[in-house]
């Protein structure tokens, strides 16, 4: 994805980037799908450059991400469902 580990854990973390562990643990090794990535890079926004990261406080993530989190999940929630109204279609 061109950036460091941390920003990609930060980005599982804060905009939930679709990937599964193999374990219960954080440090669990982590599997991730081709189809999965691209449909949540073309579906979450531009993605901010390292640069521009700021660090949130303990109060931020303590009082939840805002309306631009919440309206994220929501679309994200969205798109998972059309998704599966759109595979469950039948073929002819």
């Amino acid at each position: 994805m061109g950036r460091g580990v941390r920003t990609v854990q930060r980005w599982e973390h804060d905009l939930h980037l679709p990937v599964r562990r193999l374990g219960k643990s954080r440090r669990s090794p982590v599997v991730a799908l081709v189809s999965e990535l691209n449909f949540w890079i073309s579906t979450v926004g531009p993605l901010p450059s390292n640069s521009d990261f700021k660090p949130k406080s303990r109060k931020d993530h303590k009082d939840g991400l805002g309306r631009k989190h919440e309206t994220h999940l929501a679309n994200m929630a969205e798109s998972k469902r059309l998704m599966t109204s759109i595979t469950s279609w039948p073929t002819t």
